[in-house]
Order: C-alpha cells, then sequence, then structure tokens
C-alpha cells in the first residue's frame, strides 16, 4: 500500500504549537483583532469580552464560550470605541 504524499502530516508529526493552535482555531471566538479594554465598562472595544475572559477562553468550555458570546450584543455599546486616529484628524490652525 502507497502512502498518500498529498496528506497533510499527523498533528503530533508537527508539534505541540501547531497543535495549539489548530485548536484555538478551531474554537468559537468572538475577536476581531482589537485588543484593548475600555477603562470605564472593563470590555475589550474589539469584542466585549472582559480581561479575564479573554485569558481563560481556551480553557472553557464551549457552553461556557457560547454563554458569553450571547451577551455580547448588550456589552459592545457600553465601550467607548474610538472614532479614528490621528491621520482622521484635521489639522489645528496655526
Amino acid at each position: 500500500m502507497a502512502a498518500d504524499l498529498d496528506a497533510p502530516p499527523p498533528l503530533s508529526l508537527i508539534g505541540e504549537e501547531a497543535e495549539e493552535e489548530a485548536l484555538r482555531l478551531a474554537m468559537s471566538s468572538p475577536c476581531i483583532g482589537v485588543c484593548e479594554l475600555d477603562a470605564v465598562s472593563g470590555f475589550c472595544r474589539g469584542c466585549g469580552r472582559r480581561g479575564e475572559e479573554i485569558a481563560a477562553w481556551g480553557i472553557f468550555s464551549e457552553a461556557q464560550r457560547q454563554a458569553i458570546l450571547a451577551q455580547l450584543p448588550t456589552r459592545l455599546p457600553l465601550t467607548r470605541r474610538r472614532r479614528g486616529g490621528r491621520q482622521t484628524r484635521a489639522p489645528t490652525p496655526a
């Protein structure tokens, strides 16, 4: 029986880091890459999670993650989202 040369190697052959990355990608996450906690509400301005929820996301069960995901639509309006950076501001007259 010939080996399938196009098949990816098993995760155990790639290494622990790749295995962890595959697990991270497989779990549901609201992260959009805007990781900044609002000082007033304590929620991330990008995803709406609390810092401790973000830190423990990988060890939460899928049911725990889904419960938090259900709360995010009410949390995000509580964050003070930034409206553009320095590049979008008009220069002040001298």
